[in-house]
């Protein structure tokens, strides 16, 4: 088994192998290609290289102009050699100590006649010096430090190169490494906590929680839970139709030995060839005829509408819009056949047993999975055949022709989620060890930014494992490459190779694409793309071009995360694995661990259990990651404990915009509470409006003057209102390399956009419903009304309902005191009744 190490360690492999290249450098190279450009990206002006021989202790001699525009000097005495604490020996420190001080006390001549005494005196060694020891054996070093004599070890050393010249310890270290070094600085959750102002930092490894999953897309609860009713047995099919259903035919033979038409596929492609000799006069005048008794259908459905099936809401008649199915069934088996189409028939009873089977054997293999003493290879063969069948499973579902013949209720998917017939316990890591593709999904604040950082954690940690471990977070890797280029963002695999090295670039590792290449075609590699929601409405082919990409480094094992409702999830070509809520021992392992190395710590989380246990309401609110995290930090700062989601998000802006600074009797803004949370509930609603994450704070300047001013407040105001939501609030954050601010986590943004929605009726809301973008915020809003019927309504007055139904489906299960059978049954009405205005719309 391999030898595991944290990511301190880790780091400090770095560091430890940066130090030992620098100590290998002479003193010349030393100080010309380290310390030369090192003191002036610190903020020297001119930099003088003595060089030769010894000069008054200085070998560099440093100018610029202080804060007062005064000129300053500093010096810089460099050995390249390790001290010993030898009095007598020729390299101990006790002369190091000698020459500090004449360098500390020999004025420096300037070109504008004057002498000057330096400032500070730099002392600089490759090799490491135990200042404490020589602290208290060299009374001499006591009094130089009050010379503000300056010692800069091996160690203080690599940390600048680090950090003030990114570049050249990436050159240092060597490509591979210097981009294992970039990652590891990424994975601290660093965006949740400047988001929440909390300055101190954390380990994730520490108090990380491994959450249970399901399977994702058609998911394993979905399935098990959710009866599908096979009925009709054969159906009318057009040519175009077959094609495509004809596959579907042939995967299910290859794949599971099951045949689901009666006949051979040669038979209907004959019959279809048959129907192309047939004269185009003739087929005119079927149509005619099926058109007339599609006429009379229609009279049908719209009586039946009035039936009281309907007005009690029989879910039954009403499920997936089969209301309309039933009766236009009654034509369908009586119509003459037109000429175009074959008639099909199912066979029911093996369609039927296949779906029981299928469920019996998932449970099987969910089980396995939770069994202990499995093996990676196990696993692996588990999850793939778990994903060959929900592959399936979604060619029958999302099958035209197949979507006839049974009652399946599509909506109840999301439902079935909350409570899983079996959490997968299985941990994360031993998933990922498979080697398959993944990906991870979740609900906003369900912990999947922290699971794959955990992940490249993890992998970087095996001290034996040569792999490249990539985290790539896609709205800061897609920032750089996106504003220099023309049209769709990202398209192809080559402008997502481009955008990776762009975002490496910019963190100080220059690496070309051929490198890039070389190195992941030569090794084995983790790639984990991280937030595709956050990059999928400006950039809507990042799927295809990441799928190209890893088909194209076939050493390469691809891992994405996204939150779950768009769309596009139920395409992703990976085996999804949904993330679940916290069980209530994660959730007390998580806040535990939080602040295990707090001095306060138990004081701190058992205030927040014997919170949770007073308000039993919110121990189910308190489920999610994101959630946890924000009670601990209000928890750590004494701020009296909230008792649901929404009213952690309000103690959070509380906190941030100055209300508890009353209590300390400090004051550290101008502008009101008022203003502040005002202006950050507009910038956050048109930052969303453009779906942005950030902006520069001058563009964030121009649009708050343009929202508040003049009704709301003056000029003056609102730009020192959005100066101190940087700074000292800490409510817009830093968002990428160039400084562009935003709200840090999606969440918020969310949260603060529906507060204005709240607040601003004069927003038209109803146009946002059919976003998937907008589909959080939403959520939000209506959890900030009493009441939430409004909301059916006038999606439902404003019609278009097959666009929006997803979101009011996620509102409804949001928001569980309402009457769900009743708006269900208003939504799939009216779905019904626009598939029928659409029907004869198409017809005619």
């Amino acid at each position: 088994m391999n030898k595991k190490k944290t990511a301190e360690e880790k780091t400090d492999d770095f560091k430890t192998r940066a130090l030992l290249y620098i100590q290998k450098m002479s003193e010349a190279e030393l100080t010309l290609y380290i310390l030369l450009p090192l003191f002036k990206v610190i903020g020297y002006e001119k930099v003088d290289y003595h060089g030769g021989p010894y000069e008054g202790g200085k070998d560099i001699v440093l100018c610029r102009n202080d804060e007062l525009d005064m000129t300053e000097f500093a010096a810089v005495q460099v050995k390249k050699w390790k001290l010993t604490a030898k009095a007598d020996d020729t390299k101990s420190f006790q002369g190091v100590l000698n020459q500090l001080q004449v360098a500390s006390e020999e004025p420096i001549p300037h070109t504008d006649g004057q002498k000057y005494i330096p400032s500070t005196v730099y002392f600089v060694t490759p090799f490491e010096l135990d200042t404490r020891s020589l602290q208290t054996r060299f009374v001499k070093y006591q009094e130089l430090r009050s010379r503000r004599v300056k010692i800069i070890d091996g160690s203080k050393l690599v940390s600048l190169i680090q950090k003030k010249l990114p570049e050249l310890y990436a050159k240092i270290l060597g490509t591979q490494i210097a981009m294992q070094s970039v990652v590891l600085g990424k994975l601290n959750n660093s965006t949740l906590l400047c988001a929440l102002d909390y300055r101190a930092e954390k380990n994730i490894s520490t108090y990380y929680s491994d959450l249970d999953i399901t399977f994702g897309n058609i998911t394993s609860n979905a399935f098990l839970n959710i009866p599908i009713m096979v009925t009709y047995q054969e159906r009318q099919i057009g040519i175009s139709e077959w094609k495509t259903f004809r596959k579907i035919c042939i995967k299910a033979r290859n794949l599971y030995d099951l045949d689901i038409i009666d006949v051979p596929y040669q038979i209907i492609d004959d019959q279809f060839e048959k129907i192309k000799s047939i004269p185009d006069e003739e087929k005119v005048s079927e149509k005619l005829r099926f058109q007339e008794g599609q006429r009379q259908v229609d009279e049908e459905q719209s009586n039946s509408f009035s039936s009281s099936s309907i007005e009690k809401g029989n879910r039954n008649s009403l499920k997936n819009g089969n209301l309309t199915k039933n009766v236009s069934n009654k034509f369908d088996t009586k119509k003459s056949k037109i000429n175009e189409e074959v008639l099909i028939k199912f066979k029911v009873s093996l369609i039927s047993d296949f779906f029981q089977e299928k469920k019996y054997w998932l449970i099987n293999q969910m089980n396995l999975l939770n069994s202990s003493g499995a093996v990676i290879e196990n696993y692996r063969e588990i999850l793939i055949q778990c994903h060959q069948l929900f592959e399936f499973l979604d060619l029958i579902i999302n099958s035209e022709t197949l979507s006839d013949i049974y009652i399946f209720d599509r909506s109840e998917f999301r439902s079935a989620l909350n409570e899983p017939t079996i959490r997968i316990s299985t941990p994360i890591t031993d998933l990922f060890d498979t080697g398959l593709n993944l990906a991870i999904l979740g609900d906003a604040g369900a912990g999947k930014t922290t699971c794959l950082q955990i992940q490249a954690l993890n992998a970087l940690r095996r001290t034996n494992d040569n792999k490249v471990v990539l985290f790539l977070p896609l709205a800061q890797v897609l920032a750089t490459h996106n504003q220099h280029k023309q049209g769709p963002n990202i398209v192809t695999k080559d402008d997502l190779n481009n955008a990776i090295i762009s975002f490496f670039r910019s963190e100080g590792t220059n690496i070309s694409l051929p490198e890039f290449q070389q190195l992941l075609e030569e090794n084995k590699s983790l790639l984990l793309f991280d937030g595709i929601d956050e990059v999928i409405t400006t950039s809507p082919f990042i799927l295809n071009a990441i799928y190209d990409l890893g088909e194209d480094y076939s050493r390469a094992q691809v891992v994405i995360s996204t939150r779950t409702g768009g769309e596009y999830v139920e395409k992703i070509k990976y085996l999804g694995l949904s993330l679940l809520p916290f069980s209530s021992e994660q959730r007390d392992s998580f806040i535990s661990g939080w602040f295990e190395k707090a001095k306060e710590g138990e004081n701190y989380s058992n205030s927040i259990f014997e919170h949770l246990e007073s308000n039993k309401d919110l121990q189910e609110i308190i489920r999610k990651p994101l959630l946890a995290t924000i009670m601990c930090v209000l928890a750590e700062n004494n701020i009296p404990l909230p008792k649901n989601e929404i009213r952690l998000y309000k103690e959070r802006i509380n906190l941030l915009t100055g209300h508890y600074d009353i209590h300390k009797k400090a004051t550290r803004t101008k502008s009101t509470q008022n203003l502040l949370e005002n202006v950050a509930r507009k910038l956050a609603f048109r930052l969303h409006e453009q779906q942005a994450r950030y902006e520069s704070i001058d563009k964030l300047i121009d649009m708050a003057v343009e929202m508040l001013v003049p009704m709301d407040s003056s000029r003056e105001l609102v730009i020192t209102a959005v100066q101190e939501l940087v700074y000292p609030c800490n409510i817009l954050v830093k968002m990428n390399h160039e400084g562009r601010l935003g709200f840090g986590l999606l969440r918020y943004q969310e949260y603060l956009a529906a507060t204005e929605l709240q607040s601003n009726r004069g927003i038209s809301y109803t146009k946002h419903l059919s976003l998937t973008w907008w589909r959080g915020a939403m959520i939000i809003f209506s959890r900030l009304n009493n009441h939430v019927e409004f909301i059916f309504d006038d999606a439902i007055k404003e019609g278009n309902i097959m666009a929006v139904k997803d979101t009011l489906y996620a509102i409804l299960e949001a928001n569980t005191q309402i009457d769900e059978v009743k708006y269900k049954t208003q939504i799939e009405k009216a779905i019904s009744k626009e598939e029928r205005v659409f029907s004869i719309s198409s017809l005619r």
